[in-house]
């Protein structure tokens, strides 16, 4: 049961942009360990970090998309719900890319290189 969900792409389809990149995805879950996903994905479910975030103190670059679920709701919807995740933690600068699906290196690695080197470089100017 578990291969056959996996290779249907229902969990992920909406997570990827091409194929290749589902088909990739659809291999590593058949390759995984099973119980390490289920206990990861409890762990993920069930454990809020919120109040945990106010401890940190580095500068934290968060980046989000949500294009991939826009048929679940809106990237006005996905920037409300980060800032709401995030806003106890001091120094976090929250990017959302409007092209990129789950996984933002697969659909647009320009985006997502260019808000790390920026959000890099106004650290650096701003120790000078």
């Amino acid at each position: 049961m578990y291969i056959r969900m996996a290779k249907s792409g229902v969990q992920t389809r909406q997570m990827v942009t091409k194929d290749s990149d589902l088909d990739r995805l659809i291999a590593w879950a058949v390759a995984s360990d099973r119980t390490a996903v289920a206990d990861a994905m409890i762990e993920m479910m069930s454990t809020d970090l919120r109040d945990d975030l106010a401890r940190i103190k580095s500068p934290t670059l968060v980046m989000g998309a949500w294009t991939g679920y826009k048929d679940y709701t809106t990237r006005e919807k996905t920037d409300i719900s980060l800032r709401k995740q995030y806003a106890k933690m001091a120094g976090v600068t929250l990017r959302i890319t409007d092209t990129a699906r789950h996984f933002i290196i697969w659909d647009d690695p320009t985006w997502m290189f260019a808000q790390v080197d920026e959000f890099l470089t106004e650290r650096s100017v701003a120790k000078q």
